[in-house]
């Protein structure tokens, strides 16, 4: 049983962090690792070769290896964040970045808020990232495939999280933690929301009991369902950055899995709630992108090999929520109508400007959603 790694290191080879891993086949394969949070950083790579007892085979064979730079805007803007629990009062957490990098000296004067075109001046505040400490809030909900299959990946994803959670204390990011489970066989795989969606800050608590609760015994899963389920059921700090973390092996399209929610749903939910996806894949399979790359390039995330440790997340989170401004207003509407507000907003500086557009409804009814077990005594 035969398999390569691409590895990379920012500390000059103290340690690796496997960015792609290949299977034996008698196939070509094309392997592409994003490099985007590695900006501004000497790199190495290598290539590691890897195999045991059971199998003899050629070995890996590598070629036509090449380093692509995309271009990208000069100024740009994204909305990371935006939380009406304290309407009229609405705060938005707002990453700004430019051809350098990001862009942390800015103010009210650089910054316009419309709320369906009503430009919103009631105790209109920005905080750039500089002040507090650069400290922001981040809310990670890890997203954790149950199914038969993670057997044999499950001792090294918890010791990646352990280590991930323990890293998480030593950063500047105000954090709280969730788990939603999926592909179990309790709930015939449907995702289980532990805690009733309370986060947690205590460590020791999360690792020692909460992570501790997953049992990989399933096979019926749907990680669709998990983002949604997470999305609606966690209850989410104000002003919090949302972030969640997949950990599977598998593809929707497995094994005929059938989910309740579409590609497409999810991916409004992500962006209605603008919330960032991290994935952490079989990213081997020919469907991880269209299943789950896709949602975390549309969230601003990014996804790694199911092997990988938490460093590019891990540094990835604490840019995004140490270099984002928070932005928060009283409404000019302060009615609880129950209509949908579009907010738009506008960013200006050194004569060009970038936009990030985001919705919420103040005083929504709330939604009631049936469980499994419900419709089953309903259908009966």
């Amino acid at each position: 049983y035969d398999f390569g790694e691409l590895q990379i290191s920012n500390d000059n080879g103290a340690n690796w962090t496997t960015l792609s891993r290949s299977h034996g086949s008698s196939d070509w394969r094309f392997i592409e690792a994003g490099l985007t949070h590695f900006a501004e950083q000497s790199i190495l790579l290598r290539f590691q070769f890897i195999s045991d007892e059971s199998d003899s085979f050629d070995g890996w064979h590598i070629d036509d290896i090449s380093i692509i730079m995309e271009s990208r805007d000069d100024l740009s803007a994204t909305l990371l964040n935006l939380s009406s629990v304290n309407f009229p009062n609405i705060y938005m957490a707002v990453g700004v970045s430019g051809s350098g990098g990001s862009i942390g000296n800015l103010d009210e004067t650089n910054f316009t808020v419309f709320e369906n075109d009503v430009n919103q001046t009631g105790s209109f505040t920005v905080i750039p990232p500089a002040q507090g400490g650069g400290i922001r809030l981040a809310d990670i909900v890890f997203l954790m495939d149950n199914s038969g299959s993670m057997d044999g990946e499950q001792d090294e994803v918890e010791n990646n999280v352990v280590n991930f959670v323990t890293s998480l204390e030593e950063s500047d990011v105000d954090f709280a933690l969730g788990l939603c489970r999926f592909g179990q066989e309790l709930n015939d795989g449907y995702p289980i929301v532990e805690d009733n969606g309370i986060l947690t800050r205590d460590i020791d608590y999360f690792t020692n009991n909460v992570w501790q609760r997953n049992v990989i015994d399933g096979g019926n899963e749907s990680g669709w369902d998990a983002i949604i389920e997470s999305l609606n059921q966690f209850s989410f700090r104000a002003g919090a950055t949302k972030i969640l973390i997949l950990i599977t092996d598998e593809t929707i399209n497995d094994d005929g899995i059938t989910s309740i929610y579409t590609h497409s749903d999810a991916e409004s939910a992500l962006l209605n709630n603008t919330a960032t996806l991290f994935g952490l894949l079989d990213i081997d399979s020919s469907h991880c992108y269209d299943d789950y790359g896709s949602l975390c390039d549309a969230s601003n995330g990014s996804y790694y090999d199911i092997y990988s440790d938490f460093v590019p997340i891990l540094d990835q989170i604490s840019e995004i929520v140490s270099d984002t401004y928070t932005i928060s207003y009283y409404s000019s509407n302060p009615a609880v109508d129950e209509v949908e507000r579009l907010v738009l907003g506008e960013v200006t500086t050194d004569g060009l400007t970038a936009y990030f557009e985001g919705s919420y409804t103040p005083g929504a009814s709330p939604v009631i959603e049936r469980t499994v077990e419900t419709i089953e005594l309903h259908n009966r």
